[in-house]
């Protein structure tokens, strides 16, 4: 049996609740195992009370989500001013990264993105839900 992903999710509220949705709904079947999520204000998550009942650690910060367990993949859909930090801690620890869109608020975040994903040994995705729908995507 394949080994199962583990997971967290760093914002919990805003479009972390979509997130959220799948990974709950979905996440054993897809091979995804939630070790913890990260919100500074957890109480705004309309799921909170299921993740207490599933035993989902809620952290205020990356650095005490990665200290309390492994993480193979972060996802961050938190405000964007966050995205540079988190990323470059999160690929620091070895974990890959899928970051909701915008990438960065500024082109000195991006790069210095960058800069630490050509370091690690991760990698980073950006999430742009849009570009799977059928309406936007380019077929010739």
């Amino acid at each position: 049996m394949t080994a199962s992903v583990k997971v967290a999710l760093a914002g919990i509220s805003g479009f972390g609740d979509a997130y959220l949705d799948a990974i709950l709904s979905n996440g054993r079947e897809w091979g995804l195992d939630l070790v913890g999520v990260v919100d500074t204000v957890p109480q705004r998550c309309r799921r909170l009370q299921e993740l207490k009942e599933r035993e989902v650690p809620v952290h205020a910060t990356v650095q005490s989500l990665f200290a309390s367990a492994p993480v193979d993949l972060l996802m961050i859909a938190t405000p964007i001013h966050q995205h540079a930090p988190q990323t470059c801690f999160a690929l620091g620890q070895g974990a890959n990264v899928l970051c909701e869109k915008p990438l960065a608020g500024t082109l000195e975040d991006a790069l210095r993105m960058l800069a630490c994903s050509r370091e690690a040994r991760g990698f980073v995705g950006v999430g742009y839900q849009w570009s799977y729908r059928q309406a936007d995507r380019w077929e010739e």
